[in-house]
C-alpha cells in the first residue's frame, strides 16, 4: 500500500497548530567572516510557536521515531510561494523542542497549501514505529 493511502487513515499522535514560520530563505543571515546565525524574524517566530503551545496548555511528550510529518500551511496571500520553503524551520522546531529526536528519523514529509487564507501551519505528526514499511 502507498503510504500517502496509509497515512490519510491513521491519526496522528500529535498535531500542533503553529504560527507560519519565515520561509527558509528567511531564518539565518551570514555572518561577516564566516559563519551564520538565526534572523530576528526567525527568532521571533520561534519564541512565537513557544508561547502559542503554552496558551494552548497542550501536554507534549516525544514521539518514538520513525516519523512522517504532513504540514498544512495556510496561505496569506496571492503572491507566488514555495510552501517547501517552510518545512526546514517546522521540522527543525520540532526537533529543538523535543518532540521529534532528529529530523533525519523523519521517513516521510509532506508540505501543502491547506486552502486557508491565513498565518498558521496544521502539523501532522504520524508515528511510524508500528508500520510494517519502516520497521
Amino acid at each position: 500500500m502507498s503510504i500517502i493511502k496509509d497515512l490519510l487513515e491513521m491519526e496522528p499522535v500529535l498535531v500542533l497548530d503553529l504560527p507560519m514560520p519565515p520561509s527558509v530563505n528567511d531564518c539565518y543571515y551570514n555572518i561577516p567572516h564566516g559563519g551564520r546565525a538565526k534572523t530576528k524574524r526567525y527568532r521571533t517566530w520561534i519564541a512565537d510557536c513557544d508561547a502559542h503551545i503554552l496558551e494552548s496548555g497542550q501536554r507534549i511528550s516525544p514521539i518514538i521515531p520513525p516519523y512522517a510529518v504532513i504540514y498544512y500551511i495556510d496561505k496569506p496571500d496571492k503572491r507566488k510561494r514555495d510552501c517547501a520553503n517552510y518545512e526546514k524551520p517546522l521540522s527543525d522546531y520540532l526537533v529543538n523542542r523535543g518532540m521529534l529526536e532528529d529530523d533525519s528519523k523523519i521517513e516521510f514529509n509532506a508540505q501543502c497549501w491547506s486552502g486557508n487564507k491565513g498565518k498558521s501551519v496544521k502539523c501532522c505528526i504520524y508515528s511510524l514505529a508500528e508500520y510494517n514499511d519502516y520497521t
